[in-house]
């Protein structure tokens, strides 16, 4: 028996499928078979009289479904598939530069299943923007914010001299302006 995939997120299908293998070839064949499965689980399609099944579950649980073969009696299999749900989902930092990516902290149950969420994030688009991480049915969020330049000021500066020499002048260019309109020196 096979499943695929081992791990899902909540909501998605996994298909299950039962083959016999043939003694002469040693290739495989799909054999008809009467299903049942496990708590939370339940089937997205038929499960009897066919040889493979698409199931699902809304917990995030580790499913088992058996099949047990329609032709010589006795001759039964299960596998098992893990449905996973995002939690939270963390950027560090949470404002970053344009075209700057920041670590997202994604949190799932079970844990250890971080590589099978999506996260949606434009690192292009200036200004706050929800950041939304999911996986299957379940969905997390946090806010990034991406600033850029959005033009540079150069302005003339006469200041004191560090030589406190009254007659000695310093010439200083510095501001330039965010896409928030914020003055940075």
């Amino acid at each position: 028996m096979k499943v695929a995939p081992s791990a899902a997120g909540v909501g998605d299908a996994v298909i299950g499928s039962v083959f016999g293998v043939s003694e002469q070839t040693r290739s495989e064949f799909p054999v008809k078979a009467t299903w049942s499965i496990s708590a939370p689980g339940y089937f997205k399609s038929g499960h009897t009289d066919t040889h493979s099944v698409s199931f699902s579950s809304d917990d995030p649980e580790s499913v088992q479904v058996t099949a047990v073969n329609k032709g010589p009696p006795g001759r039964q299999g299960s596998a098992s598939a893990q449905f996973v749900k995002v939690v939270s989902i963390e950027a560090a930092p949470a404002i970053v530069g344009m075209g700057s990516m920041p670590e997202f902290i994604v949190t799932t149950n079970p844990e250890g299943y971080e590589r099978l969420v999506h996260i949606a994030y434009d690192p292009n688009t200036l200004g706050a923007q929800e950041v939304v991480a999911t996986c299957g049915s379940s969905s997390a969020r946090c806010e990034v914010t991406v600033v850029g330049v959005k033009r540079i000021v150069c302005e003339e500066y006469n200041v004191v001299s560090e030589t406190d020499d009254p007659g000695e002048t310093e010439t200083v260019y510095a501001a330039w302006v965010n896409s928030s309109n914020k003055y940075w020196a």
